[in-house]
């Protein structure tokens, strides 16, 4: 469908019903897609649900990271968020959210609080 809602809540669904389907097919390049669009109120909806594809770095990281660099704030927040979830992905976020939490809008206190609490978890697992 070419209606970005209607793509979102599909592979929403699929990823809910079927998640060994969701991860074997190309459902996850629906968010990633999703993500890139110009209506803010879409494309934050893209990294929401990638913060669920823990399992699918490769692919939902870097779209992440782009995002975290965009300049509308909805989105880059959002990214926070989905990027805070991927806790074993820490070496390769970290320096995008240090990035992230130089900005001069609301991001940046949700950046340093991701980095804070990827951290955290860093020196935990050095213990």
């Amino acid at each position: 469908d070419a209606e970005p809602h209607v793509q979102i809540r599909a592979a929403e669904a699929l990823k809910r019903v079927d998640r060994e389907l969701f991860k074997s097919s190309a459902a996850i390049r629906v968010p990633i897609q999703i993500l890139k669009n110009p209506d803010d109120q879409i494309a934050y909806r893209g990294a929401d649900l990638l913060q669920k594809c823990t399992d699918q770095p490769d692919l939902a990281v870097p779209a992440l990271i782009e995002a975290l660099r965009n300049t509308n704030t909805l989105v880059a927040c959002e990214a926070v968020h989905a990027l805070d979830k991927f806790t074993n992905q820490s070496a390769v976020i970290l320096t995008p959210l240090r990035e992230a939490a130089q900005r001069k809008d609301m991001v940046a206190g949700w950046a340093r609080s991701a980095v804070k609490n990827l951290e955290a978890i860093e020196a935990k697992r050095k213990l």
